[in-house]
């Protein structure tokens, strides 16, 4: 498990919640509409082990969305997915506004734009 620097660890409470959720996710994976597949995952998210745990009107709507999957075991039935891009579903345009801010795609100071442009100028080590 990682842990991130300054974080507590996980509780014995959390811990033994995380070793059951590969269960509860496998159980679900394998009947996602069974609805009590569904709802062992669920119920886990809305353990009091976690600082937010969802609410039950999230729990409800989540358990509710998991179980409204389509599983199809005839891949010939399956829609036709697209497998290689096309010009028209690439572009390189730059987006006008990024959230309101204006950022350069360049992010390194002035000093290392410059030193790196008169290295590559002067052909770089060799000179």
């Amino acid at each position: 498990m990682f842990v991130e620097r300054g974080q507590p660890r996980p509780s014995a409470q959390q811990r033994e919640v995380l070793q059951r959720l590969p269960g509860a996710l496998a159980a679900y994976l394998a009947a996602p509409n069974d609805a009590s597949t569904a709802q062992g995952a669920v119920d886990l998210l809305r353990s009091g082990a976690w600082p937010a745990p969802l609410t039950a009107g999230e729990a409800a709507l989540l358990g509710e969305g998991l179980c409204l999957v389509t599983v199809s075991h005839d891949r010939a039935s399956a829609p036709a997915r697209q497998t290689e891009a096309r010009t028209e579903d690439v572009s390189l345009a730059f987006p006008e506004d990024l959230d309101g801010r204006k950022e350069p795609l360049d992010h390194r100071s002035p000093q290392e734009a410059g030193a790196q442009e008169g290295f590559s100028q002067h052909g770089g080590h060799d000179q």
